[in-house]
């Protein structure tokens, strides 16, 4: 009897991980979005007395297929995907595990999102996540492009620096860090309060 981790092996021999599992997400992704935005038009069917309007799913089908293979042929692509869904996952996992916490401490997690007092918060924060994720993208795409691991490099420049190697790399980050903040200190808008 084979083993479970046997058969992922033999799965991955296949290309079931590096082919048809990218090629159902990509296909999933683009014929959803392509019915969703109707780019490739509608269609008015007269149905006895009422007309429906249906998007070309025809259409969009063949897209998204055609789409899907050219995305699997790109190795790099699929490489920078499988490297992109990793950070995606551990992501999701953090995001529910907070969830669960919320919710164990007796929180509605619902309800602290709508909110009034929490609004400044959301408008914070969803930025911030926005730029998170598209961090990771760039980072997955440099290392399947380059094949260098920017977040390796990032921690040997930091060693270097506590080394004293890279002491004229950290002048310059502390200069461009004083730099942003002056700036921001001179744009940002008065306060005004008539209280």
């Amino acid at each position: 009897m084979a083993s479970f981790e046997g058969m992922l092996v033999l799965l991955d021999k296949i290309g079931f991980f590096s082919v048809i599992v990218p090629f159902i997400l990509v296909y999933v992704i683009i014929f959803a979005l392509l019915e969703k935005t109707k780019v490739l038009g509608t269609i008015d069917i007269k149905v006895g007395n009422n007309t429906e309007t249906l998007t070309r799913s025809n259409f969009n089908a063949i897209v998204a297929f055609s789409i899907s293979i050219l995305f699997v042929v790109a190795k790099n692509l699929v490489f920078a995907m499988q490297e992109f869904m990793n950070w995606v996952v551990i992501l999701i996992i953090l995001s529910m595990s907070i969830v669960l916490a919320f919710g164990f401490l007796g929180g509605d997690i619902g309800e602290f999102f709508k909110s009034e007092e929490n609004k400044k918060f959301m408008k914070v924060f969803k930025p911030i996540l926005l730029l998170i994720i598209i961090l990771i993208m760039v980072i997955a795409l440099i290392k399947s492009f380059t094949g260098v691991n920017v977040i390796q490099s990032f921690f040997e420049w930091i060693k270097g620096s506590a080394d004293g190697t890279n002491s004229d790399s950290i002048t310059a980050l502390l200069f461009f860090l004083v730099l942003i903040g002056v700036v921001a200190f001179i744009t940002k808008k008065p306060n005004h309060n008539n209280s």
